[in-house]
């Protein structure tokens, strides 16, 4: 049999056809052709097509620190990033009660109408976010290469 895997399809997106089997095996009977050794597939996740990571200037956002991965994280994102692709994903949305939360921001554009300033939600959740990405860096962190890019 021929290893599909070796022949190079012309039909439509690439698929092979009868003509390209034919052909294939063709020149490698005469020995025009010699039959190229199979590209080595990911383990457990077959060919994934992937683009390649593009290269993106982080000096322009701003100061950024690149620190070198470690090995393990190396191994861990390598797994990581063939199961977002190959794996399908779950949405989970969960419900806070703010109740206390409304309450001071009605209370603080109360104190400060005169002034004109206006609370709203939105600047809680900047407040929130902010501490979070103090506290955990690794969130708006970005990968280059073999680089963890802080920002």
């Amino acid at each position: 049999g021929v290893e599909v895997a070796r022949v190079q399809g012309s039909g439509p997106k690439g698929r092979i056809t009868k003509e390209d089997v034919t052909s294939f095996v063709k020149g490698v009977m005469t020995g025009q052709r010699a039959a190229p050794a199979a590209a080595a597939a990911p383990a457990g996740g077959g060919e994934l097509n992937l683009l390649p990571w593009p290269k993106v200037d982080f000096s322009k956002f701003g100061p950024f620190e690149a620190k070198p991965l470690s090995r393990i994280k190396k191994i861990s994102g390598a797994n990581l990033h063939r199961n977002w692709v190959m794996i399908p994903h779950v949405t989970n949305n969960d419900e806070a009660d703010i109740t206390e939360l409304e309450a001071l921001r009605v209370q603080l554009n109360k104190e400060h109408e005169k002034a004109g300033v206006k609370f709203t939600m939105l600047a809680f959740v900047i407040k929130a976010v902010v501490a979070a990405l103090k506290k955990f860096p690794t969130f708006n962190a970005s990968l280059d290469g073999d680089n963890l890019v802080f920002k």
